[in-house]
């Protein structure tokens, strides 16, 4: 696995909906938030047994994405979120709420903005299902604007109803997940063990910054399975963490309240415990991110580029967490060699949502909103997620890439360099 640089960010996304949600949670002091446990729990009711084991979802630009079902009648494929802490879905298309013949008994704003574009309807009492697992009396909120997440993959998000009532193995390799009723996993089989704790219900873990010719420094990273990189660091708790001046700048993610831009720079290592990643890839938002940071409070992210890496296993009921190493654990963390921040399309096409200044993109005459829809004469539709990664990140490999550009098709060549 190697990061190829997406532009969708669901934490940020969803979680500014979330807090809109939770007044509550969004008034307590930082102690407080840091100090909370687990949210509380849905209920799991399994077809047989205590698990539900294989049930399949698929990476797409380093998001995760499940297929639910909706009151037994309407599948929708929706991402998998950990910081999206709160029971139920979250759905982006409105015609689904139509299909559904939900009752809405309320309306929540997404983003804390008040046009009508951004707010949500709410239906409660809905039951949520998986293979081999379903959740029922969960909150179902419908955003009334479609238009507004046209170009996003997902139909919605989920992420509570899931771990907070299940202990949940996330296997990468296999592409799968697997749930358990809390106390009937062994542990010991699980990998290492890491305490948790949460702020505003989002997993928080310890981990250590090395970088040469300064001492260790320990951070704590909220673990977002709906981050599409492999880390970010943010000033607070006191550390100023702050990437080097001539770090190349580009847009990161995307929010309800608009674009997400900052820095990428390295790490020389992070460590997890007792697993050390080196040369690690490392994002500093520096615009369009300070609401969510000054509520969660942490000082970054661990993302899902870093957690492919392991076999990753949440026991919010124990607050604990266990990583264990998997094949791509030493694989390098690449950014896209062309330079290129892109984000994939329903119809398989690819847009660029930035291009970093002198890259070979940009020295190719690439632009911002352009689709690339084939590389090397192969459309891009027909290329899986995992060899759109491996085509980006070879160093000196030539490539040819038919752009469509105003109702015209260009094709522009250029040379892969590495920029981070």
């Amino acid at each position: 696995m190697r990061l190829l640089c997406k532009g969708r960010n669901f934490c940020n996304t969803f979680f500014l909906c979330l807090l809109s949600l939770s007044t509550a949670l969004s008034c307590q002091s930082r102690a407080s938030r840091e100090a909370a446990g687990p949210p509380p729990s849905s209920e799991a009711h399994f077809e047989t047994g205590t698990s539900a084991r294989n049930v399949p979802f698929r990476i797409v630009d380093n998001n995760m994405y499940l297929t639910i079902e909706v009151n037994d009648s309407v599948e929708v494929e929706v991402a998998f979120d950990s910081g999206f802490p709160s029971n139920g879905v979250l759905i982006i298309d409105p015609a689904i709420g139509e299909r559904l013949g939900l009752q809405y008994v309320g309306q929540a704003p997404l983003g804390g903005a008040g046009d009508e574009s951004s707010v949500a309807d709410v239906a409660q009492g809905a039951t949520i299902t998986l293979p081999g697992v379903s959740f029922e009396n969960q909150l179902i909120l419908v955003a009334r604007n479609a238009q507004r997440y046209e170009k996003w993959l997902a139909r919605g998000i989920i992420g509570g109803t899931i771990l907070n009532s299940c202990v949940v193995e996330i296997d990468h390799e296999k592409s799968v997940l697997n749930l358990y009723k809390s106390n009937s996993l062994e542990a010991s089989a699980s990998g290492e063990a890491f305490d948790v704790a949460f702020s505003q219900g989002i997993p928080v873990i310890k981990a250590t910054l090395e970088q040469k010719g300064k001492a260790p420094v320990q951070v704590k990273l909220l673990v977002d399975t709906g981050a599409d990189l492999p880390f970010s660091l943010h000033s607070n708790h006191g550390l100023e963490l702050l990437p080097p001046q001539n770090a190349p700048k580009s847009y990161i993610s995307e929010g309800i309240k608009g674009e997400v831009r900052g820095q990428w720079s390295r790490i020389d290592a992070i460590h997890l415990g007792s697993f050390k990643m080196e040369n690690c890839l490392v994002a500093y938002p520096t615009e369009g991110f300070d609401d969510v940071v000054a509520a969660l409070g942490q000082n970054g992210f661990l993302g899902l580029a870093a957690q492919r890496r392991f076999t990753v296993t949440f026991d919010y009921l124990h607050s604990r967490m266990y990583l264990k190493p998997n094949a791509s654990f030493g694989i390098p963390f690449e950014f896209n060699m062309a330079g290129l921040v892109l984000r994939t399309l329903r119809d398989g096409s690819m847009e660029v949502a930035d291009v970093l200044t002198g890259s070979p993109g940009s020295a190719a005459g690439i632009r911002k909103s352009d689709r690339i829809v084939a590389i090397d004469g192969r459309n891009t539709s027909s290329i899986f997620s995992e060899d759109m990664e491996r085509i980006f990140t070879r160093e000196n490999q030539s490539l040819i890439m038919s752009i469509e550009r105003d109702g015209r098709t260009i094709d522009v060549k250029l040379i892969l360099k590495r920029m981070i």
